[in-house]
């Protein structure tokens, strides 16, 4: 529900993996919503400009109207690369990390200044070091597109 209107009907999973909107993306669970330009559709994919990288996506839904968009991408969807992976990572540079128990959050920063986190297993290699730059790799087929919303 959001202010009285039903936002989504599904099962948790639903909800939690293909968000209709922005809203239900926050609602249930962390989510990375990033201000992206989307440069064309072609079929079942998508071209897009996030943080000045174009990124080639997946879509299992119908791109949004209009140029600009929301890159929803969750931080277990995300992971960390030493080299660039064309169409399907984006610079960052490590800000902080933290511990959650189960998970390291890891926070960085986009080269246009967006902010994303990302969260590591805690049984895995340490995240590096704040002032690192790294690659944040998008897993494919499990980002959302949506109308980017009024400021």
């Amino acid at each position: 529900m959001n202010q009285g209107v039903i936002a989504q009907i599904g099962t948790p999973a639903e909800l939690y993996d293909r968000p209709a909107s922005p809203f239900v993306a926050r609602f249930l669970g962390a989510a990375n919503l990033l201000n992206a330009r989307l440069l064309g559709t072609t079929g079942g994919s998508a071209e897009l400009e996030a943080a000045g990288t174009k990124l080639g996506l997946s879509l299992d839904a119908p791109a949004p109207q209009g140029p600009d968009v929301l890159l929803c991408v969750r931080p277990e969807r995300l992971s960390l690369t030493d080299t660039p992976l064309p169409g399907l990572s984006l610079p960052a540079t490590v800000e902080s990390r933290s511990f959650l128990g189960l998970v390291e959050r890891v926070q960085l920063r986009l080269a246009d200044g967006q902010v994303v986190i990302l969260d590591l297993p805690h049984r895995g290699p340490p995240p590096p070091d704040a002032g690192t730059a790294v690659h944040l790799a998008l897993e494919p087929g499990t980002t959302r597109l949506f109308a980017s919303e009024p400021v």
